[in-house]
């Protein structure tokens, strides 16, 4: 069988798929055929090594064995995944057959979704199947499952060229990554900034009342609307620049995946789905000052993106400095690179491999030069908390590096914010952060089951030389013996002032230093969620 590709050159047009929006009935036919055609059924479809090879842009291997599958046994989600995820050409007879009476071939060559030729059906766009039950919390989705389906351009490892400039984005590592720190419960208003294909938004809008997308690329707003029509859900899209079409208004929740790579000026045409064209990182700069102006209160925003390490300038001072007044801020870098790490990521996420050719070793060495002349000396990647509290106080502000195998959840964002707040309502917090004071008070403490002590001895030694308190999520913290038996005895029954004076008697210790030994480590498991 024949898999040579109909379609050439540029990516389809979006201008038809509004035709797909105005026609309900159709796209409920079109969402009742994709039923079958979820994650799981592709992953048992294919074989262990050509699911991998996927997951790493590698289509060839999946390809060769549909190509088989399509020949001894064409079921649905074998035409479906041919044709939707891997680009290939179909025989027109088994997409009509697999189509049945739910849709017609015909209407989805009117949406502008597929073309036919001389027999054979492919797609224009990448329409694949998602679980998302890892990251979202499946209490706050529609019956507690977690799939849903997104219509995006085909990625340069199924084009085999460059993207185009207006190129709108599939689901990748850091669109599951917001996913999976933004916190889900049943709120009002959520609103999406730079919404791309429209799946932040999507989600939200399983568990908002109402659900405003923003986005400055044409076609980006095209197919988020087609999605969130696939996916029977309804979001406002409106077309702008960042805050600029929702300057007035208050959002409880505000999520964004922005395109905060930095790129030099020189580059052009400018990716849409990941840059701006701003001077350095002044987009990131300018959403951690400005998104506040947009939170109502008790209202919190969650992002991520990419900050520059400066010469002789702390990453995190530099931020926290652009944080309004009154506002609470956790900044959690995740990853470190350096200029030219950095260069060769984005150049080949736009479908480019330097040394390969003339012009992209030289956008390389564009990327160098620039670092060089703005004084930079690596790049930062993580996630960015803002929250308005709900009555006016000090915020507070916190970093922290943490491991890229351990990322964030929603679950550690919402504790680090309770926690802020609870030392807020109790006058335990101060610019520095948790006060000594709360070890003097009659608040009783209760330690989080999730966290387990681990001990570390010396060969033939009854004492142990090292105690870490180790959290279910990754977090670790190296604990002194003090702190230990403060921890361990916070089970809801004493108050921090008995534990403390029991500490001080037990190991004969004056009180004073008991307090000031376990006042530093308080304060890390304090905003580590150490505590329930």
């Amino acid at each position: 069988m024949s898999q040579q590709s109909i379609l050439l050159g540029k990516p389809m047009s979006t201008d038809r798929l509004s035709s797909a929006v105005a026609d309900p009935q159709a796209m409920e036919g079109l969402r009742g055929l994709l039923q079958e055609y979820t994650e799981t059924s592709l992953k048992e479809l294919l074989s262990a090594d050509a699911w991998e090879a996927w997951q790493l842009e590698i289509p060839m291997p999946a390809r060769k064995e549909l190509a088989r599958l399509l020949v001894e046994l064409p079921d649905k989600v074998v035409v479906l995944g041919a044709l939707f995820a891997f680009r290939m050409a179909v025989p027109e007879n088994l997409v009509r057959e697999t189509l049945g009476e739910t849709i017609t071939l015909e209407k989805l060559v009117d949406w502008g979704l597929v073309k036919v030729q001389a027999g054979q059906v492919q797609s224009g766009f990448e329409m694949r199947p998602y679980d998302f039950s890892n990251e979202v919390d499946t209490e706050y989705v529609e019956s507690g499952v977690a799939e849903f389906w997104f219509l995006t351009d085909w990625p340069s490892s199924q084009m085999g060229c460059p993207l185009e400039p207006n190129h709108v984005m599939g689901i990748g590592g850091a669109t599951r990554s917001l996913l999976r720190i933004t916190p889900r419960g049943f709120i009002s208003r959520v609103l999406d900034i730079g919404t791309g294909c429209g799946v932040q938004a999507i989600v939200a809008a399983r568990h908002a009342d109402r659900v405003v997308a923003t986005d400055i690329s044409t076609r980006a707003l095209q197919i988020a609307a087609f999605n969130a029509a696939l996916n029977g859900v309804e979001i406002e899209l409106r077309q702008g620049s960042m805050l600029e079409p929702v300057i007035e208004e208050s959002f409880d929740l505000v999520v964004t995946n922005p395109p905060f790579v930095i790129t030099p000026p020189s580059q052009e045409p400018v990716m849409e789905y990941r840059a701006t064209g701003n001077e350095a990182d002044q987009l990131m700069t300018t959403l951690i000052s400005e998104l506040p102006k947009v939170l109502a209160p008790g209202g919190q925003a969650v992002l991520l993106g990419n900050w520059l390490h400066l010469n002789e300038i702390p990453w995190d001072e530099r931020l926290m400095g652009l944080v309004p007044t009154g506002i609470d801020a956790l900044f959690w870098q995740r990853e470190v690179y350096s200029p030219s790490q950095y260069a060769q990521m984005w150049l080949r996420d736009g479908g480019k491999v330097v040394s390969l050719d003339q012009q992209t070793t030289s956008q390389f060495i564009d990327y160098l030069d620039y670092f060089r002349h703005i004084s930079v000396e690596a790049i930062g990647f993580g996630y960015i908390t803002l929250r308005r509290p709900l009555h006016g106080r000090l915020g507070f502000q916190m970093s922290e590096q943490i491991s890229q195998w351990a990322p964030p959840t929603a679950k550690q964002v919402q504790s680090w914010l309770q926690s802020v707040q609870f030392a807020s309502d109790h006058g335990f917090l101060g610019e520095e952060g948790l006060t000594s004071e709360i070890l003097t008070s009659d608040i009783v403490l209760v330690k989080n089951p999730e966290v387990v002590e681990v001990r570390y001895f010396d060969p033939g030694t009854e004492d142990p030389r090292i105690l870490v308190l180790q959290s279910s999520w990754g977090h670790k913290i190296q604990v002194g013996q003090v702190f230990a038996g403060f921890f361990g005895a916070c089970d809801g029954e004493l108050t921090c002032a008995q534990i403390c004076a029991a500490l001080a008697e037990i190991l004969e210790i004056r009180l004073e230093s008991i307090r000031f030994e376990l006042q530093s480590t308080l304060a890390a498991t304090w905003f580590n969620g150490f505590f329930m």
